[in-house]
């Protein structure tokens, strides 16, 4: 198996940010962690809002599996099961998905 980064974007709609925020930290990233091929989330609120003062996040996941893809299928089964919830507290058409395959590291980057 290899090691893979899921790198994600998002915006809270307007006035929902702190909303959006709770429901990743509370029940989202828990749901997300119970999936054997994830290894650590962390999330990050870009610096660079855009004009319209919405909210934007990063999130990175950590993945170890054969194919990355395989992992969102079984996120989206999960949710179409009832297994794990969303929220209408972020865009969904905001979100942008992509993956990187490690080819080397140093350091542990998820490590607290």
């Amino acid at each position: 198996m290899a090691r893979f980064l899921m790198l994600l974007r998002s915006t809270a709609r307007p006035g929902r940010s702190a909303e959006y925020s709770e429901w990743c930290s509370s029940r989202h990233f828990p749901d997300l962690m119970r999936v054997p091929a994830v290894l650590g989330i962390k999330r990050f609120r870009d610096i660079d809002a855009g004009e319209d003062g919405q909210d934007r996040f990063i999130t990175l996941i950590e993945l170890e599996c054969d194919n990355p893809r395989d992992v969102v299928a079984e996120f989206g089964r999960r949710i179409a099961a009832g297994e794990m919830d969303t929220s209408d507290a972020y865009d969904s058409s905001t979100v942008t998905m992509q993956f990187a395959r490690m080819e080397s590291e140093l350091g542990e980057m998820f490590q607290p």
